[in-house]
């Protein structure tokens, strides 16, 4: 009975730390995610409201489009370096203003 303990107790702690690490993990690359549809949200409101055109809207969605494809690129070994990430963060800041300056 003890052997089994001593056995299980590692197994246990590790199956514990899996559950916390990989949400952690889920979560950072979920904020990018997260980012990314709030700024295709804000390119669809102001479309709307008339404050972007239709071509800027557009432009600003491919430019969307291009910074999605380059996150899944970085992922394909299934993790996102911190440079990788601040490279993202920074083109996503970029867009980010363009739609909050662009006006028709």
């Amino acid at each position: 009975m003890r052997t089994i303990r001593s056995l299980l107790a590692p197994v246990l702690v590790c199956a514990v730390l899996a559950t916390v690490a990989v949400p952690a993990a889920a979560q950072r690359g979920g904020e990018i995610h997260a980012r990314m549809d709030q700024i295709a949200m804000r390119i669809d409101r102001n479309e709307a409201r008339g404050r972007l055109s239709h071509r800027e809207a557009r432009r600003l969605r491919d430019e969307l489009g291009s910074i999605r494809q380059q996150e899944e690129r970085m992922r394909r070994d299934g993790r996102l370096e911190g440079r990788e990430r601040q490279m993202l963060e920074r083109r996503l800041s970029r867009l980010d203003e363009r739609v909050s300056d662009a006006r028709r």
